[in-house]
């Protein structure tokens, strides 16, 4: 064991169990660390794990809290006893975006997990791999006359669009035009901006109350609903039946437009925005450490050479896909999620209240120095060996855990990859000089003020 484990360990022991109580960092009257989680809520858990053990106890704002640092103890809310808990009361402000599988519990969750599972299973990803490569291509070919121009992109913003347009064509069999895309993703951005800081905030006002915030988002939700309406029109009037996600849902939810509208619209959202950021995470990433981009175009150009990858190729791509794993692990895309304990429970040394909840936060977690080696270090190679980190045991949660783990993992490795080896093949991307990146935790993991980046084509 090493010297920082051993202090890491004794630190836990002195404050939590030796006490025989969980640890409890100072609050404010009434609002307890209400204000230091909005003020920088990453730093702030970060802080949590490092200083306070497995088991942290925070009062936020009169609820409480109780911060799982632990795999063990993790693995016990998502899975080992997942039944005992339900999606916390945190995730409220997401509802009226939509009640679909982000949000939904009990038999409609069943439901609506079983009617959407057929798309997402291994065999379906080779179908669909020429698509995303078609997509990505289209893409990459206006970055050329971008690069040539000097001309700096958002890839954090292009990436939105990308994804988008993937999952508009392979999961709804609707393409879309470049202005649709950029509609949707700006309605997307402001319903997650307005549903995040009504998650943290102590008090807010009822959506009816026609606030700025909230007049953006009936705005937001208003262009939502109008794409659902023309996507559900277009495949009704086509009279096609691709077998795609979108015929999945129809078949199961024909007979309940409120639900039909609210499964599309999250598949939606999570379909295209937790891939994005991801991807503008891991060009970041690459551009700060360009041997690793280097060692994606060699595997690519040698794997896939000029042809359109397929599934078999995709396997090849060992170095691509721990490079898009290591940026998940530094920046996951779904920061931290929570749980509501539905009846008492010993978590550790934590006796749960029924109602109180359950936080994990992968962020912190990803970056826990007892967890992984130089935890801040950008290091691929961990995923090509393994180096001792057993992702089963659940100290790597990109896409959750348990039963409630993501649908769509599969789906955005393979999206992920193609985009990566494709790009890396043509394009070298450089941050511009002086800007500044620093990750906003919304509901996804963005960059606060994009990612200007510039494409330089390779010779």
């Amino acid at each position: 064991m090493r010297m920082a484990d051993m202090a890491v360990d004794t630190a836990d022991e002195v404050i939590g169990e030796a006490s025989g109580r969980p640890a409890s960092p100072p609050g404010y009257p009434l609002l307890g660390v209400a204000p230091q989680i909005r003020r920088d809520p990453l730093g702030f858990f970060v802080k949590m794990a490092r200083e306070y053990g497995d088991v942290v106890d925070l009062n936020v704002a009169g609820k409480r809290m109780v911060l799982a640092n632990e795999p063990t103890l993790i693995r016990q809310v998502l899975q080992a006893n997942a039944g005992n808990y339900r999606k916390s009361k945190f995730y409220g402000p997401l509802k009226p975006i939509g009640t679909g599988l982000l949000t939904s519990e009990g038999e409609q969750w069943v439901e609506q997990r079983k009617a959407a599972a057929p798309a997402f299973k291994g065999s379906e990803m080779g179908k669909i791999c020429a698509a995303m490569a078609d997509e990505a291509d289209t893409t990459l070919a206006g970055w050329a006359a971008r690069g040539q121009a000097d001309e700096p992109l958002d890839v954090a913003r292009e990436m939105m669009r990308l994804a988008l347009r993937i999952a508009m064509r392979t999961l709804f069999g609707s393409p879309l035009r470049e202005d649709t895309a950029s509609k949707v993703s700006d309605a997307l951005a402001v319903a997650l901006r307005h549903a995040e800081e009504r998650i943290w905030s102590v008090a807010s006002p009822p959506l009816w109350v026609p606030t700025p915030g909230n007049r953006a988002f009936a705005r937001a939700i208003t262009q939502l609903d109008e794409v659902f309406e023309d996507i559900i029109s277009a495949r009704k009037s086509s009279g096609e039946r691709p077998g795609d996600l979108l015929d999945l849902l129809i078949d199961a939810f024909d007979d309940d437009r409120p639900q039909l509208r609210d499964m599309v619209v999250s598949m939606l959202v999570t379909g295209h925005e937790t891939t994005a950021v991801s991807l503008a995470w891991a060009f970041y990433l690459l551009s700060r450490n360009p041997e690793w981009a280097e060692a994606v175009r060699s595997e690519a150009n040698e794997v896939l050479g000029s042809d359109t990858p397929d599934i078999q190729a995709l396997r090849g791509l060992r170095v691509t896909r721990a490079v898009f794993e290591e940026a998940m692990r530094l920046y996951p895309p779904v920061w931290t999620f929570s749980r509501d304990a539905l009846s008492p429970e010993r978590l550790g040394n934590v006796e749960l209240r029924k109602g109180d909840t359950v936080m994990v936060c992968a962020y912190s977690l990803h970056r826990h120095p007892r967890l992984w080696e130089s935890p801040e270090t950008f290091m691929p190679q961990r995923f090509l060996n393994n180096e001792g980190q057993n992702r089963t045991n659940y100290n790597y949660l990109p896409f959750g855990g348990g039963p409630r783990s993501c649908i769509g993992n599969r789906f955005a490795m393979t999206e992920a990859t193609i985009i990566l080896a494709k790009t890396l093949q043509r394009f070298d991307l450089d941050l511009v000089d002086g800007h500044a990146v620093e990750p906003e935790p919304m509901i996804t993991l963005r960059p606060r003020f994009g990612m200007l980046m510039r494409p330089r084509a390779v010779a």
